[in-house]
Formats: structure tokens, C-alpha cells, sequence
């Protein structure tokens, strides 16, 4: 319902495996129908940060585009130049569209206040160039409000597990493991 999320919380709260099963719940669906869901898109703000500060040159609306093209596809194993070029070609596409989901993980894990801001600047600037994509934003509770996102960032607080929900939740993730293994099992 809404397009843009900040989830706070503290260290050890879920909010990076939160991330992570929006990104596979996005993926799922794109796999199974390309026209109904969003591209998934995870990014580690920290790293981001590292390479703004390295890359002055970069307009704004397209530094994350800009770190992507030039780190997270070559990380992806998207090495060749012209590979990498295509690729950034189809994800325009999907932005212009609007159909990109922007995972941004650990606004408050950049080196100093001066990076979070210019990080806080490039990921609002990047919401207004390409309107109608979808953004997560994590960030701990304490160092979040040194540099918040501006107005259309809906803010949510991850609330610490008690003991029923923290035994429910390692039943279902052991489950889980034990299944992937299974499967993995029977395809060799």
C-alpha cells in the first residue's frame, strides 16, 4: 500500500533477514509472472557509502545506478563491460516502469554523518527521478535520526521477539534449512 518504508530497529532485530524474504518473496513472484511483481533489488547501504565517498562526481538520482553498473554487477559476476552496459539498459526499463523493489540495508552503518546524508540525498533523489518503485530502508533505531529520510518515508519499528515467537520461529527456520537441503539432495 505504501512505496516507501523505513524499518527500524535494533542490532540483531531481523531487519537484514527481513530484507532478504522480501527479496526472495519478490523474485518468487517475478520468476512465476514477470508483469505482477518487482524486481528485487539488495543493496548494503555501508558499501554504498564507501564508494560515495569516492565518487563526488556522481549525480544524485543515478549514484545508486552508477555504484551498481560499476560494483554490484561485476560482484554478480557481470564482468564484461558491454554485459554490464545491457544490463543496466533493462534495468532502466524496470525503473522507468516502476517496477523495481529497492531493498537499502544499514543507513546508520555509513563512516560518518556527512556520507549517511549524502546517502539519504542520493536514495531521495533516486525516488523522485523514477517514480512509482517501491523502498525499503533499514536502519537502527539509534543513529537513524542523524540523517532521516524526507517526507513519503512511512517509518515502522521492528519489535523484539519474546520467547514463544523466538522457539516458533527457529521450528520454522530449521524446517526450512531441512527442506532446501532435501532439495538440493534430490537434484544431484
Amino acid at each position: 500500500r505504501h512505496a516507501a518504508w523505513v524499518i527500524l530497529g535494533y542490532p540483531g532485530a531481523g531487519k537484514t533477514t527481513l530484507l532478504k524474504r522480501f527479496a526472495l518473496q519478490e523474485a518468487t513472484t517475478c520468476k512465476t509472472d514477470p508483469n505482477l511483481g518487482y524486481l528485487p533489488v539488495l543493496v548494503p547501504l555501508r558499501l554504498l557509502g564507501q564508494k560515495l565517498e569516492n565518487h563526488m562526481h556522481w549525480p544524485l538520482e543515478q549514484a545508486l545506478l552508477d555504484y551498481l553498473m560499476q560494483y554490484g554487477f561485476s560482484e554478480m559476476s557481470f564482468t564484461a563491460e558491454q554485459e554490464r552496459l545491457e544490463l543496466r539498459a533493462q534495468f532502466e526499463t524496470w525503473l522507468s516502469n516502476g517496477r523495481v523493489l529497492w531493498l537499502l540495508d544499514g543507513l546508520d552503518e555509513q563512516r560518518d554523518q556527512h556520507v549517511q546524508k549524502r546517502t539519504v540525498q542520493a536514495i531521495e533523489a533516486l525516488r523522485q527521478h523514477y517514480p512509482g518503485n517501491r523502498f525499503v530502508v533499514t536502519s537502527r533505531i539509534v543513529g537513524y535520526d542523524a540523517a532521516p529520510l524526507g517526507g513519503g518515508f512511512n517509518t515502522a519499528t521492528l519489535e523484539p521477539f519474546n520467547d514463544e515467537q523466538m522457539s516458533q520461529f527457529f521450528r520454522h527456520w530449521c524446517y526450512a534449512v531441512e527442506k532446501s537441503e532435501d532439495i538440493v539432495d534430490d537434484e544431484h
